[in-house]
Parts: C-alpha cells; structure tokens; sequence
C-alpha cells in the first residue's frame, strides 16, 4: 500500500485512491463511506478526543465548515454543524506528532484542524478478520494540524470495529439533508 496520506491533487493519485477504495464494500460501515470518502470535515477544527470504555472507544467531536446554504440564485454561505464521530472497538490508535509542529497558544493546546483523510491504508495493523457477527476492521488516518499554531502537519492513526457519525443537533442537520436549499458533501454510492 502507497498511500499515506493523499497529498497529491494529481488525477492518477485521485483515482488510484478512488479504486482503493472500490475494493470494499460499501453496506458495512456506512457512515464511514458517507463522512469520510469525500472528506466530508476538511478544515474542521476538531474541538475535542476522547476515549470511553477502557480506550475501546474513540470519539471525535468535529465541526464540519463545509455546508453550503442557498441564500440566492447563485449565491450561498457556509454553515458549521457540529459532530461526534464514535469509532468502537478500537484496536491501534498512534497520534504522530509533525517534526516542526509548534503550539504557540497553550490556552488552545490540543485542538487541532482536520486536513484529509484515508481509509484502509495501514493495512499493517489490521487482524486479519474479526468475529462474523461483526465484520471487517477497518482503519483511518487523520492528517491535522495544530489549530493555533504552526508547522507541520501531524497524523492520528487508528484501526477499529465499527463507526458511527452524528449531528449534535441532528434534527437541524436531518432537515438540511431534506431541503433542497442545503449542499451537504456527504458520499452517496448510487450518485
């Protein structure tokens, strides 16, 4: 596996990605394909990682900048929403620190802006195959840098179970999903 990170804007690397990504099926893990194939939370600030259950559980509070509302016939302003992202069964996680990263607000320490994205590319720390009942693990690479600061970009890697995505105020992000006044770049296969 070549990827770490997808850095490149070049076509061929996007669509080496794109057929990485082909190879699994999409009905597992569904709210992974839907937030995380388009990068669905780039340059969100991640305000928030917590582990529950003895570190069998990562949560992710993220805000999405990334929701575009009608506000004229060609016009529209971006609008936040924020999530918690529950990654289960947690089996790795390894937060890599950037070479030169430097936070120069301690106050704000810890808060970081989420780049990209990559699923399925650390194909050296997934077991072979879980319990039937369960499925596949699957893993994830975060690339992020320090939201008040500077430097380079740091990395959060973790392989899990299962995935699950939701709207802090999810009635409000469910009516978004309805109106056809909102653009919300979440993945659908049948697009």
């Amino acid at each position: 596996m070549t990827f770490k990170i997808r850095t490149d804007a070049d076509d061929l690397y996007e669509s080496a990605y794109r057929e990485h990504l082909s190879r699994f099926p999409k009905r597992n893990h569904t709210d992974l394909w839907r937030y995380f194939y388009w990068d669905f939370f780039h340059d969100g600030q991640i305000r928030d990682i917590i582990f529950r259950d003895g570190a069998d559980k990562l949560i992710i509070e993220i805000s999405c900048p990334n929701i575009r509302r009608k506000t004229g016939k060609n016009d529209y302003e971006y609008i936040n929403i924020d999530f918690l992202c529950t990654f289960s069964d947690l089996f790795y996680f390894k937060f890599i620190k950037g070479a030169d990263s430097e936070d120069t607000d301690r106050s704000n320490s810890g808060r970081f802006t989420f780049l990209s994205s990559e699923i399925n590319t650390l194909a050296e720390h997934i077991p072979a195959k879980k319990d039937d009942d369960f499925g596949e693990y699957m893993s994830m690479i975060i690339e992020v840098m320090p939201a008040y600061g500077s430097g380079d970009s740091s990395f959060i890697e973790f392989v899990f179970g299962g995935v699950s995505v939701e709207a802090i105020e999810n009635t409000a992000f469910q009516l978004m999903l309805a109106s056809p006044d909102f653009e919300v770049p979440i993945y659908n296969e049948n697009e």
